[in-house]
């Protein structure tokens, strides 16, 4: 909205010298501008939230990697444990 506010702002008087006092064709271009701001917003959101998920997904990841390497270091200890008290006994 403030790139359209600043666009008018800069050629308002071309644009007054072309159209003279008709300001109605302005009025009708607004919504269509403003309208793509929002598209370009909506585009740079749908893109940090792509992002937001590709983070997510690899952390899940690093999570469920460190998970099973801590089980298999549990699963050996468990091993040498009964190991050794397997030839205590």
């Amino acid at each position: 909205m403030i790139r359209f506010i600043r666009l008018i702002i800069i050629l308002r008087p071309r644009i007054a010298r072309i159209l003279g006092r008709s300001h109605i064709l302005l009025l009708l271009l607004a919504p269509l501008l403003v309208g793509c701001e929002e598209e370009e917003a909506a585009r740079q959101k749908r893109e940090h939230v792509k992002a937001m998920q590709k983070q997510v997904t690899e952390a899940t990841r690093e999570l469920v990697t460190a998970d099973a390497n801590a089980r298999k270091g549990w699963v050996e200890a468990q091993q040498s444990f009964e190991n050794t008290r397997s030839s205590i006994v």
